[in-house]
């Protein structure tokens, strides 16, 4: 009989398959309801084979997902733009002179979007690549991986790069140019005009960074202050309210990494937290950059390294914290895919930050037993791992499928043809190439490239002057960009969805002080911290140091020179990822009392996340 049951259940799954286009435009909310709620609601107490009921309940949240639609997007700067310039196209054939797609790279390119269309190995395996490449394109296949657990990645969508020749456009390449000028600056030193901010001519760079951003009008569209401008105090700052509460660093790049208590006692027995790890990181040489000549950056585009680090580059003796944007990029240059929210997640179970009060073990609902592979420690760490694997599905899926975005990088070499030339080939926009607050930004630019005429720490690696006399985005790391499409970020995608899942399970609305000191670093002595004063302490809570760690993340490849301000919208497409993750793995709980994840959003809006949807609380 049960077997009989079974196969009844399976013939169900081929007639809802058979059956399912006939709802395909029919989703509306009670749909979902319909298609959620039966499944969840079953236990393995529910009377039927447990096999049976953990079909159902697979049935109904594949059901539940299927109702969601794909948005199709028009990428018009691919149909139209000659060379295939405005897209992704590293790593394939570039000419030294023009530093564009050769014949043979853009055939290598059609090759790409014949391999996106089809899926097929062997079309993939027949994209050419640059004549002595060392680097490969980077995982297109993973852009067509499925999901077993929340939304599939071709359900989601994200914001489009503008159009090349925009304001908007030319905006975000400003802004990555006044990163790398002021990616050496001390975080404790903007708008100072003396120490690292001082640009050698008795001016702030970061005073002149906000006073061009604030030029560039409703073209730039990053954070402003209450009055609507830019200054010092939103600078390079993400777009959270969390981002100006504060310091520029998020509490959790600073506060020390302890050890937690013995897994599922939930108690600790040592009376201490025995050890901490610091948050440091060994600094590398200030104003080191690749990428700056232009043979240099066509290797680069060609899917070469022409230059890597010397033992030399690299502080031998002491580690310090993060301190400018260029510690940030390298902080984010050697992680893996989940390490710093993993930390985060450790920082907040070491120091005894709560569970969240939605939760059947944070309201005294259950009172004799403690979380652990329900709502505790395991499951916490095993759902930051998971929800950043569908995040970098979803990042993928955009990438590779949908945006096939240009590189910071390969903008730059555009813009410095056509200044260098004088010829504006593609059309961008005049902002790049006049004067903003009285400054010709791309000037700055060549001067503090010709740098690496006389600085680089090899004697090797010195350029000629004329070499280095380039308008080009000097890159932090050896490689330059990533060997896949700028957006959206998968760094801020995976940012996005694992600080939403650790807002999911912690008491997210608490203030940090309740049970840590909040600290910075010590401007003297960049291997200390010191307490916070007066410098917006009680305001921070657990949710808006997990969105200001977010966007920390995020900009960090910004400051690398990587990618755009507008790539960090990936941190919203990770908080979607995460929202869906979540109302699955609600339903796979067997405590009775559960009755959802409530949660602050980064725009600062209360939720409740259960299986059947997604209700705002305030």
């Amino acid at each position: 009989m049960k077997k009989l049951t079974y196969l009844l259940s399976l013939l169900a799954c081929v007639i809802t398959d058979i059956s399912l286009a006939s709802y395909s435009s029919l989703t509306t909310q009670a749909l979902q309801n319909k298609y959620s709620t039966s499944g969840c609601k079953l236990s393995r107490f529910s009377g039927s084979s447990e096999r049976v009921i953990a079909f159902k309940k697979r049935l109904d949240r594949a059901r539940y997902n299927t109702l969601h639609q794909t948005t199709s997007i028009d990428t018009h700067d691919e149909k139209s733009t000659p060379f295939f310039a405005a897209n992704f196209t590293k790593t394939l054939e570039h000419d030294y002179t023009s530093g564009l797609l050769t014949p043979a790279g853009i055939a290598s390119y059609k090759q790409l979007l014949k391999s996106l269309h089809s899926g097929k190995q062997d079309d993939f395996n027949a994209i050419v690549r640059a004549p002595g490449a060392t680097l490969k394109l980077a995982n297109p296949q993973g852009a067509f991986m499925f999901s077993f657990q929340g939304l599939d990645s071709s359900l989601f969508k994200n914001s489009v790069f503008p159009e090349l020749s925009t304001p908007e456009a030319a905006a975000l390449m400003i802004e990555n140019y006044l990163l790398a000028l002021c990616r050496d600056v001390n975080f404790n030193d903007y708008g100072l005009a003396t120490k690292t901010d001082t640009n050698e001519k008795g001016g702030s760079l970061t005073l002149l960074a906000a006073a061009i951003l604030e030029d560039l009008g409703s073209a730039y569209t990053g954070q402003r202050n209450k009055q609507g401008f830019i200054d010092i105090s939103v600078l390079f700052r993400g777009n959270s309210q969390g981002d100006l509460i504060g310091n520029y660093l998020s509490q959790f790049l600073l506060l020390s990494i302890p050890t937690i208590y013995p897994g599922g006692i939930g108690i600790n027995t040592t009376g201490s937290l025995v050890t901490q790890e610091q948050n440091q990181l060994r600094s590398i040489a200030s104003k080191r950059e690749f990428g700056v000549s232009f043979h240099d950056f066509v290797d680069l585009q060609n899917g070469k390294i022409p230059k890597k680090y010397t033992a030399q580059d690299f502080d031998q003796t002491t580690k310090r914290y993060i301190v400018t944007g260029r510690d940030l990029a390298n902080y984010s240059h050697y992680d893996t895919p989940y390490q710093i929210y993993y930390n985060a997640l450790t920082i907040l179970l070491g120091y005894g930050f709560p569970f969240s009060s939605s939760l059947p073990y944070g309201n005294t609902s259950i009172t004799n037993e403690a979380p652990f592979v329900s709502m505790g420690m395991a499951d916490a760490y095993s759902l930051v791992g998971a929800v950043a694997l569908e995040a970098l599905k979803a990042s993928w899926a955009q990438k590779w499928r949908v945006l096939r975005t240009l590189r910071p990088e390969a903008f730059a070499g555009l813009v410095h043809t056509a200044k260098a030339t004088g010829h504006n080939q593609f059309n961008l926009n005049a902002l790049l190439f006049t004067s903003h607050a009285g400054v010709d930004l791309l000037e700055l630019i060549r001067e503090r490239n010709e740098l690496q005429s006389t600085k680089a720490v090899d004697p090797e690696q010195l350029l000629t002057p004329t070499q280095a006399s380039t308008y080009l985005l000097g890159q932090v790391y050896p490689e330059g960009s990533p060997t896949h499409p700028s957006c959206p970020a998968g760094h801020a995608v995976i940012a996005g969805a694992c600080v939403t899942v650790i807002k999911a399970l912690f008491e997210d609305t608490l203030p940090l002080k309740s049970k840590i000191t909040p600290v910075k670093v010590d401007p003297q002595d960049v291997t200390q911290l010191l307490p916070l004063r007066n410098e917006g302490e009680d305001l921070m809570t657990v949710a808006s140091e997990l969105d200001k760690l977010a966007s920390n993340i995020a900009l960090a490849r910004n400051f690398a020179g990587v990618h755009y301000r507008s790539d960090a919208a990936g941190i919203e497409l990770g908080e979607q990822v995460a929202l869906a993750f979540l109302q699955d793995h609600a339903c796979s709980y067997n405590e009775q009392t559960f009755a959802g994840f409530s949660l602050t959003k980064r725009n600062g809006t209360r939720i409740k996340v259960t299986a059947t949807g997604i209700t705002v609380l305030s």
